[in-house]
């Protein structure tokens, strides 16, 4: 044994902070730096914390709260704080940790829909809130895209795509009607009249109509005599009382059914 170059066993635990040796040569005199007889000089000394079998002091002071082992701490950036990057830009946390708009990512970034955001951006971050998400998409879609969703969204209330079904099947039948010719009318007489007038209001009529006039068709004057019809009805409303009353009832019907349809 070479007294002179010791090292511990293979395999051993060490620390390298303490001088092996033993004895008074060893700089650590004659018990190796555990002091005298006792309880903590013997190997298996106590725990930390432990005071001899009493309640600990960690013991004695009150809890409060606790801590998740679960819980993730998520940072928040709002969608008006993206304003500072380029449009058309692609930004994610490692773009927002290099211009100083995130310091630490922690757990993850959530963007926020806070704020209004002006630039078409893409985005890339751990998680999005539905404001967030509507702002961003609102800038990346189309107007066509728009249209469409706005349409797909009227459709989904009752009430609005019952009156759109019926708009539209109003307009089928009254191009429809515009098409058939009225029984007993030549429409080649009634072409030749009007292109015998030189007249713009007769070609500005028949272009309100679609063509219909100067074919002479079932529906020849469109629309039109609806329009006049409802400015004649709603003006004599004010001047006959009676009509006045009944068109108040009328309302009044109309409110009580909206009301049950709506419960």
């Amino acid at each position: 044994m070479d007294l002179s170059n010791l090292r511990p066993a293979d395999g051993s635990k060490h620390s390298d902070n303490f001088r092996r040796g033993r004895g008074h040569g060893s700089g650590n005199g004659k018990t190796a730096g555990k002091g005298h007889k006792g309880q903590k000089a013997r190997s298996g000394a106590t725990r930390p914390g432990f005071e001899g079998g009493q309640m600990p002091l960690y013991r004695r002071i009150p809890k409060r709260g606790f801590k998740c082992r679960n819980s993730k701490e998520i940072v928040g950036i709002n969608v008006s704080a993206l304003e500072r990057f380029e449009d058309g830009a692609t930004v994610s946390v490692e773009t927002m940790i290099e211009c100083g708009l995130v310091t630490n990512p922690r757990d993850g970034v959530k963007i926020l829909g806070n704020g209004e955001l002006t630039k078409k951006l893409t985005v890339q971050a751990n998680a999005f809130s539905a404001g967030a998400v509507e702002k961003i998409e609102a800038l990346v879609e189309s107007r066509g895209d728009l249209m469409l969703k706005t349409v797909r969204k009227a459709f989904q209330i009752e009430d609005i795509r019952k009156r759109l079904f019926y708009t539209f099947l109003m307009l089928i039948v009254v191009r429809f009607g515009s098409q058939l010719p009225t029984p007993g009318v030549d429409p080649t007489y009634i072409q030749n009249l009007l292109a015998s007038q030189n007249n713009g209001a007769y070609s500005f009529f028949d272009a309100f109509t679609g063509g219909s006039f100067t074919r002479m068709s079932v529906f020849a004057l469109s629309i039109t005599p609806y329009i006049t019809s409802s400015i004649i009805m709603q003006l004599l409303t004010i001047a006959i009382p009676n009509l006045r009353k009944c068109r108040k009832k009328v309302l009044r019907e109309e409110r009580k059914l909206r009301q049950l349809h709506v419960m």
